[in-house]
């Protein structure tokens, strides 16, 4: 099966898309070859059920984050995901923030009202403890103010 760029978008448009997001200090720290947010909606469309948790165990720019709200609005899905992102300046001032403002809302580069798609998320960092508790349960030390 082949995905043409027109159905599931490239790098410029996924980093055009960024831009107009996530305010950055200088073009050097804009990512290079971003993930387009079409392209994770597909794979969405095809790999996940409405259900599903999404795993992005390299989250960088938040690509993944901002196609599963975005999907789930379209086909009412109730998808969830999981984003682990190690680098910590990144993690911060890219994907959560990217993660915020299209759950949130924002105003994009033109000065144009964008609303968010909803849904919220917590920002946590694991620690040298297990990743997981005796009962399942994620085990996070929550960094206050994100």
């Amino acid at each position: 099966m082949l995905w043409f760029y027109s159905d599931v978008g490239h790098t410029q448009e996924a980093k055009k898309e960024l831009v107009e997001i996530v305010q950055f200090d200088s073009s050097e720290e804009v990512f290079i070859t971003p993930k387009p947010t079409r392209l994770i909606q597909r794979i969405l469309q095809i790999a996940s059920d409405k259900d599903s948790i999404i795993l992005d165990s390299f989250a960088g720019s938040g690509t993944t984050a901002h196609a599963v709200p975005k999907q789930n609005a379209e086909d009412g899905g109730q998808r969830q995901f999981i984003l682990v992102e190690m680098e910590p300046k990144v993690a911060v001032d890219v994907t959560a923030e990217r993660v915020r403002r299209v759950a949130m809302g924002y105003t994009n580069a033109n000065g144009k009202a964008v609303g968010g798609l909803g849904s919220g998320f917590q920002f946590c960092r694991l620690s040298e403890k297990p990743l997981f508790e005796a009962d399942g349960q994620l085990y996070t030390a929550l960094l206050s103010g994100l």
